[in-house]
């Protein structure tokens, strides 16, 4: 997903609203429980992105949500966005800057890993560890299960993937027949 312009204001000013209040650390986690809200919900990703439901509806489900379970600024934000704005829509790209702006700030770089079976909390130790060492820094690991692999996996560093999984593999034999016939 590629963020909008505004999505981008709106993390930049929300990444320095919480270093200027000392809650960096706190408003970022409650970006990781939004942006994973918006993942695994499709009930609350639908909400957000729908321009019929009124900004006081929204704005009611919002804090019935996250009142009193994220920091102040985090749900201000939310309600800002949203019922002065009229950019809910924007949340999921403000979220992903908002991120990328924390991740870069603590030297940290982000890194998703797609693989075919669900990994174990010791493979994924080792595989951060192995990242680490060959990225030379701290990383954040995300880890999604995608079967269409059929087994390894795809790592993703900012616009760089590399692919270790069979279906890719599956695919060059494939394409290597298909160029030796052509031949």
């Amino acid at each position: 997903m590629i963020a909008s312009p505004a999505a981008k204001r709106y993390a930049k000013a929300l990444f320095r609203l919480a270093q200027d209040e000392g809650a960096l650390d706190a408003v970022y986690a409650d970006i990781l429980d939004v942006q994973r809200l918006l993942r695994e919900s499709p009930d609350f990703a639908a909400l957000m992105g729908n321009p019929v439901i009124l900004p006081e509806q929204r704005d009611q489900v919002l804090r019935e949500l996250f009142e009193g379970k994220v920091h102040a600024l985090t749900l201000r934000f939310l309600s800002f966005l949203d019922h002065h704005r009229r950019r809910a829509a924007e949340i999921a790209g403000v979220c992903q800057v908002f991120d990328l702006l924390t991740c870069q700030a603590q030297g940290i770089q982000p890194v998703d890993v797609h693989a075919a079976h669900p990994l174990s909390e010791e493979q994924i130790g080792k595989l951060t560890t192995r990242l680490e060492k060959r990225l030379g820094g701290k990383i954040r690991l995300t880890v999604h299960d995608d079967p269409a692999l059929l087994g390894g996996f795809r790592i993703r560093v900012h616009d760089t993937i590399l692919d270790l999984s069979i279906a890719s593999a599956l695919q060059r034999v494939r394409n290597g027949i298909l160029q030796g016939a052509a031949s």
